[in-house]
């Protein structure tokens, strides 16, 4: 089937490479040498595309400059490998405001706002989000909240430099868990995830080929058995250490 969008022939979105690498949910610390490596390597043997699929941070909130200076290496870093592979970066709900980054002048940023984003695969279109859409009102009223409080931080950053410190020092505290389900759970929940994406889809003439999503540090793969969509919950770099490409994802 040819995917339409907005009228348009499904010409008009972008292509993904079978050896796209995709990274989420790294949720790198300050001390941590383990994604730094991995973009090292990623440097030394450059793929195609590089999907950053949000939470790749712990935190790091944009306009805060308290927040991008222990990163400034490794932001640089991901600029450099975007002049050698494409480099995409779906903000999380752990690192925001990335378009105030002077850093990512060839990366392309995806708000949460801007999410999910359509990109072709085997003719097919595939929804690709960080994750944390379509949850509730509650999530929503909470992400909103905290992207507010992200551009104040900006100000108060500035007149109290203690403030980030100490916020950063109470994140980073936080336990990261994985997603664990058994097969029924999986196939309920990758099944829900399709439903409103597609219904997403079709709000803009899009006929859905599948999902591939981050957040919930699953490192699960569902193929509907009757429509073929495919759902690819991708696992936490932070947890597992895999960072996959969609070669190999579609193996599954």
């Amino acid at each position: 089937m040819l995917a339409i969008y907005g009228g348009r022939v499904s010409a008009s979105f972008p292509s993904l490479s079978s050896d796209a690498i995709f990274i989420a949910d790294a949720h790198h610390k300050q001390d941590s040498s383990t994604f730094p490596l991995l973009l090292d390597q990623l440097l030394d043997k450059p793929p195609s595309q590089v999907f950053l699929m949000g939470d790749i941070f712990h935190i790091l909130v944009g306009k805060v400059a308290s927040s991008v200076r222990p990163h400034q290496v490794i932001l640089e870093k991901i600029q450099t490998l975007s002049h050698v592979s494409e480099v995409f970066y779906f903000e999380g709900n752990h690192d925001l405001g990335l378009h105030a980054l002077p850093f990512f002048q060839r990366v392309r940023v995806y708000s949460r706002a801007q999410q999910p984003a359509f990109f072709l695969w085997k003719n097919r279109l595939f929804a690709l989000a960080h994750g944390d859409l379509f949850v509730g009102w509650g999530y929503e009223f909470y992400i909103s909240s905290l992207r507010r409080f992200g551009n104040v931080l900006g100000y108060l950053d500035r007149a109290f430099s203690s403030l980030y410190p100490a916020l950063q020092k109470r994140i980073d505290a936080k336990r990261i868990k994985t997603l664990e389900f058994n097969q029924i759970e999986l196939a309920h929940f990758a099944q829900r995830r399709l439903n409103l994406y597609r219904a997403h889809a079709q709000k803009n003439s899009a006929d859905l080929g599948g999902v591939i999503e981050g957040h919930f540090h699953l490192g699960e793969y569902y193929q509907n058995p009757h429509t073929q969509e495919c759902y690819w919950g991708l696992p936490s770099f932070y947890c597992s250490r895999l960072a996959p490409t969609l070669k190999v994802m579609s193996k599954n």
